[in-house]
């Protein structure tokens, strides 16, 4: 961006002539944008480059908070493909609950659970916004409830009324208290986790 300069991003390209199509084609597989240039280094020491690209940007109101940390494109005999992911350790709940949404969703059920409960317990991790708590929270709670329901863990009932505890005031509730109430009572009456849901 003219305006801006902090707004400009680097698109790398990777081309090769071809002469037998007597053309450039891309050994990319995707485009390759980044805030930073990439670098090529040997990160496995194969005697093939890498192309590694630093990812610095840590967020922003309009993006929110994003994981820092490093994509390694390797070379699979065709194309330069991504293949290596590796991430800072998150630095704000939200990150930790978006990666927890993400294992469930994959049903790794043991994966989200513990992603849930680090995200309700580590004092290391911080808010991105200052009205943030109770809706993340409760947020969590609820999750933390279905999949006890679905796994049919112990620990169903105490992280139910924890949540109640958490946030007493019927009248208060952030919306996922009340989603978690209506599954609960639903789930009470018909003992059906599809129909609860």
């Amino acid at each position: 961006s003219a305006d801006n300069p902090d707004d400009c991003s680097y698109r790398t390209q990777l081309i090769t002539w071809t002469p037998q199509d007597g053309r450039f084609v891309s050994l990319l597989n995707r485009p390759m944008t980044s805030a930073e240039p990439p670098a090529i280094n040997d990160v496995d020491n194969d005697q093939v480059f890498e192309v590694v690209v630093r990812l610095s940007d840590p967020g922003n109101t309009t993006t929110g908070p994003l994981r820092t940390g490093v994509n390694i494109y390797d070379w699979n005999g065709a194309v330069y493909v991504l293949s290596i992911v590796q991430l800072d350790a998150p630095r704000f709940k939200i990150q930790v609950v978006q990666e927890a949404d993400r294992a469930f969703a994959r049903l790794d059920t043991d994966q989200a659970i513990s992603l849930y409960q680090q995200a309700q317990s580590s004092p290391d991790l911080r808010y991105w916004f200052d009205d943030e708590p109770a809706p993340l929270n409760s947020y969590t709670l609820y999750r933390l409830v279905l999949l006890y329901a679905y796994t049919e863990a112990d620990e169903l009932l105490a992280t139910y009324q924890a949540a109640l505890q958490a946030f007493p005031d019927p009248a208060n509730q952030p919306v996922y208290m009340v989603m978690l109430d209506a599954f609960w009572n639903a789930l009470q009456v018909t003992h059906n986790l599809r129909s609860a849901c």
